[in-house]
């Protein structure tokens, strides 16, 4: 289970979102910065940065 946890990036934010594969993982991303970031357009610097955040997290079920 790979996991981007928003707060990494410097921002305030409590969201830990998860995905098994690193394009499901990106998807995820970009709807939460457009959703809870208010960011139009998540573009292909911000999105590779967030990516170099991912991390092997623990799966909880």
């Amino acid at each position: 289970m790979l996991q981007i946890v928003c707060a990494d990036s410097g921002t305030i934010c409590p969201a830990v979102l998860s995905a098994y594969t690193q394009d499901e993982l990106m998807r995820r991303l970009a709807d939460h910065l457009k959703r809870d970031h208010r960011v139009r357009v998540p573009n292909a610097t911000i999105l590779g940065y967030m990516a170099s955040l991912v991390r092997e997290g623990v799966e909880t079920s």
